[in-house]
């Protein structure tokens, strides 16, 4: 009887220091709330006897474990309430997600790569390209040597019932592209608006010579976005070297919005 007493008090307590493990959040993408309705956020704390509310059926949180790795809760599996929220318990829709992505293993001072493989994708992934905040991508070689933003200039073309082009920047060989230029019809980019194309423009007041380079489908995060998701990372990955953080923050950034720019993140990682 003692014996069946001490083996139940043990199961207990490795019950409830299971229970009490700490995730944390990284990413969330819609909305979600905790029980008391506060919202969760990139390094707030859960465990997994917590209840959250998410706000849709496409919200998504990322979690990270110190010792257990990236977890995935959404809501994809579960009823939704009466006014469409979708409470559950975090220990019933904790999915583990052990997909790395890896970082490139070209130098960050070699050549520029060409545009067209600038902007390519893995679908596997995610088949869309992150801007992040400006995007600045150092132009190739002697490819585009005579542009000079007047007559001979980059531009975003939004392939639609009424086509838009935005004119781009191009400041010390840089390409920039900016949340306004993406932004057409008063609507920041998406792929239901249409095909958005990259291209360039040579004599604009004679001879006009368009070529277009690629179709990108774009998606845009803010600094201050990207850098919640950093910190809450290193937070959860605290004692860790930065090429492990790093590479976990590409990772999840990548799956969740698109391809990020690698050395925009490092800048960025360098600077917390």
């Amino acid at each position: 009887m003692k014996k069946y007493f001490l083996t139940t008090v043990l199961l207990f307590l490795l019950a409830s220091c299971f229970a009490q493990d700490t995730y944390f959040v990284t990413v969330v993408k819609g909305t979600a709330f905790k029980a008391d309705g506060s919202a969760i956020k990139p390094g707030t704390k859960l465990l997994l006897a917590d209840k959250v509310n998410l706000g849709s059926k496409e919200s998504v949180l990322i979690l990270l474990h110190p010792a257990k790795g990236r977890f995935v809760v959404s809501s994809q599996n579960a009823k939704a309430t009466a006014d469409n929220k979708f409470v559950i318990l975090v220990k019933d829709f904790l999915e583990l997600h052990a997909k790395n992505v890896r970082l490139s293993s070209r130098a960050i001072d070699e050549a520029p790569v060409s545009l067209e493989a600038y902007f390519k994708t893995d679908p596997a992934i995610n088949n869309k390209f992150l801007v992040i905040d400006t995007l600045r991508v150092k132009l190739p070689g002697r490819t585009y040597t005579n542009v000079d933003n007047k007559v001979n200039f980059f531009f975003l073309q939004l392939v639609a019932a009424k086509p838009v082009n935005h004119k781009l920047l191009v400041r010390d060989k840089t390409l920039l592209i900016t949340r306004e230029d993406l932004v057409f019809n008063n609507t920041l980019y998406s792929r239901s608006a249409g095909e958005l194309n990259l291209g360039y423009l040579e004599n604009y007041t004679t001879d006009k010579k368009t070529r277009l380079i690629v179709a990108i489908e774009v998606a845009f995060m803010s600094k201050e976005e990207c850098i919640d998701i950093m910190r809450g990372i290193r937070q959860a990955m605290s004692g860790a070297p930065d090429n492990e953080i790093l590479k976990e923050i590409y990772t999840q950034i990548y799956q969740m919005y698109g391809k990020p720019d690698e050395q925009k993140l490092i800048d960025m990682y360098n600077r917390l």
